[in-house]
């Protein structure tokens, strides 16, 4: 099954069991209540387990991190060299580079100067 699937699959199961809380809400049965709530917690777990799996199965290893590193550096000194580029060799350093940005993980946003003028 997909992740996609899981999330749609999940979304669906949560928004029946928000109606059918205040359905039983509305009729006095709090036993009722709190059982769907139960049922959307429990699939709302499931879905985050299963993001982080398949995010940790999908993560670039460090071996891949420093090939990739290794081929910027290489296409970085080759384009250099060269007193022409053509476009195609700067894509691929585009290319290569988003691939390792991308491998490296999340980072914490770096914090904007406020400029007063």
């Amino acid at each position: 099954m997909r992740l996609r699937t899981v999330r749609l699959f999940t979304g669906v199961i949560c928004t029946l069991v928000i109606a059918s809380m205040i359905i039983s809400a509305i009729l006095s049965h709090i036993g009722a209540v709190v059982t769907f709530g139960l049922i959307g917690t429990v699939a709302i777990i499931a879905m985050i387990i299963a993001t982080t799996v398949v995010k940790t199965e999908t993560s670039v290893r460090k071996e891949d991190v420093e090939s990739l590193s290794e081929q910027l550096e290489t296409s970085i000194l080759q384009i250099t060299s060269t007193e022409t580029t053509d476009e195609d060799s700067v894509r691929q350093i585009v290319r290569i580079a988003v691939k390792l940005g991308q491998s490296m993980g999340p980072t914490t946003p770096v914090a904007k100067n406020k400029s007063t003028s």
